[in-house]
């Protein structure tokens, strides 16, 4: 969705439980400001679980590297939204040996 203030209704009417045409309907434009400027401030609780999961999968994939590989960040686990590139099934290989240990070939 490159719309961002689109994907923003879609965001806004989740956190707050109701469709996108319902957050519409309810929400005027001085509300909508005021979501949107709350937001920047204070994730949406996707968001901030997207962020824990993604440092509880650093710490797993940094304990269990193999000794002298680059070390993981936790943006290298956070979800990319937007346009898809797929990984060929060999590059997801050796990004899963780089993580679990395993030698590439």
């Amino acid at each position: 969705m490159s719309r961002p203030k689109r994907r923003f209704w879609f965001q806004l009417a989740t956190e707050l439980g109701m469709s996108v045409r319902q957050a519409q309907r309810e929400i005027d434009s001085a509300e909508y400001a005021e979501w949107a400027a709350y937001q920047t401030t204070e994730p949406f609780a996707y968001e901030r679980s997207e962020n824990v999961l993604s440092i509880i999968a650093c710490l797993v994939a940094n304990l269990t590297r193999k000794k002298g590989s680059k070390a993981f960040a936790p943006s290298d686990f956070k979800p990319k939204y937007g346009k898809r590139v797929r990984d060929s099934a060999k590059q997801m290989e050796i990004k899963l040996r780089a993580m679990f240990g395993g030698n590439n070939k």
